[in-house]
């Protein structure tokens, strides 16, 4: 048998571990910034501008349909039948080229189609043909930070909000893209200015919640996330991260409640599934912990965190096979999770040699 003292420090080395040493998964995500401006017309009448116009008039118009497939091909026809010489005028501006909006047509749609690798290029391209444009800078800034390029995302999204000052989605998407970086006084601040150019904002609100909540700040973390909830409650992240504001307050019931509705909204949201299952190992539903974890990872395979939880949740029900097997996944994903526990006591050299250590029998 495994001496009791020892399973007990194995334990607190496990949760410290999966507090400190694992990034949170990264799923709430703000639309695509999207208007709706006023029908493109040319400044002349070549046949080749007119063409252009038309498709990019059908690419606003999937837009407002979410037909992402459509606006992509809508956009690339943009650029195939106009010359790159042609103009047209719209929101306010004269003297646009028309591939300028179709490359940004393209990347927007890319963006809502969850490809943000694939949107970087066209909306480089956009800015290109037309730096003045705030919402290119925009776009490019938030695929960036879609890409984990967060210092490259402020950036755009600073330049953006340089040449428009005056447009929340600028404000909250810098602002989420602070709060990746951990610069929560920055990320609130954005968020804040987010909120005063549009009270209805409720990513901001909610982004502002998940700040305050880094920050430790729970009672002002929660009353944004209510706010969140009460502007959109048709979205499943913020009910994610009430949740988990929730279940690291110990109220486990109602962090699952939480949890539960994210998943009736979005029944392929690893986050929630993780969270729950982390709330279920604290109420000892070890095999609710394992069912709901499990389908975590096979989610997001790339969720170190989960797979953390779920070998606690495999050691508290015994299986020892299987908790060895995960935490050794967890730490082959997040190297910093190992040398956190070599610097913590445990002292061996080896992600599974590390496993094995900690759930030693």
């Amino acid at each position: 048998m495994r001496p009791r003292f020892l399973i007990a420090a194995s334990v607190q080395v496990l949760v410290l571990l999966a507090m400190l040493g694992c990034e949170e998964p990264n799923q709430w995500q703000p639309s695509p910034q999207s208007y709706s401006p006023p029908p493109y017309v040319p400044t002349s009448q070549p046949t080749t501008a007119n063409q252009g116009i038309a498709c990019l008039n059908r690419a606003e118009r999937a837009f407002d349909a979410s037909d992402w497939d459509a606006a992509l091909a809508a956009g690339e026809d943009a650029v195939r039948v106009s010359s790159p010489s042609d103009m047209c005028r719209s929101d306010g501006r004269e003297n646009v080229l028309i591939h300028a909006v179709a490359y940004r047509y393209q990347g927007r749609a890319l963006l809502s189609k969850n490809q943000p690798d694939r949107a970087i290029a066209p909306l480089s391209r956009a800015v290109q043909l037309d730096p003045g444009d705030w919402n290119g800078h925009a776009n490019r800034g938030w695929a960036k930070v879609r890409q984990k390029d967060l210092v490259g995302g402020i950036s755009d999204l600073s330049e953006a909000i340089r040449l428009n000052p005056r447009n929340a989605w600028s404000f909250h998407s810098r602002g989420e893209a602070r709060r990746q970086n951990k610069d929560y006084d920055a990320a609130i601040s954005d968020f804040d200015e987010a909120i005063r150019l549009d009270p209805k904002d409720w990513f901001a609100c909610g982004g502002r919640g998940a700040a305050k909540a880094a920050k430790k700040d729970y009672d002002e973390a929660m009353a944004d996330l209510n706010e969140a909830i009460r502007l959109n409650p048709k979205e499943p992240f913020a009910y994610d991260w009430r949740g988990d504001v929730k279940r690291i307050r110990k109220d486990q019931d109602g962090a699952i409640a939480d949890f539960d509705e994210s998943i009736r909204l979005n029944p392929q949201g690893s986050y929630a599934f993780a969270r729950r299952g982390s709330a279920k190992l604290s109420k000892k539903d070890y095999a609710g912990a394992v069912a709901d974890l499990t389908r975590a990872t096979e989610l997001n395979s790339k969720d170190s965190w989960a797979y953390f939880e779920l070998s606690f949740a495999h050691q508290r029900s015994g299986d020892m096979e299987s908790a060895i097997r995960d935490v050794s996944k967890a730490m082959d994903l997040d190297p910093k999770g190992a040398t956190f526990l070599t610097t913590h006591g445990v002292g061996c050299t080896s992600e599974s040699g590390i496993a094995r250590k900690l759930w030693a029998i």
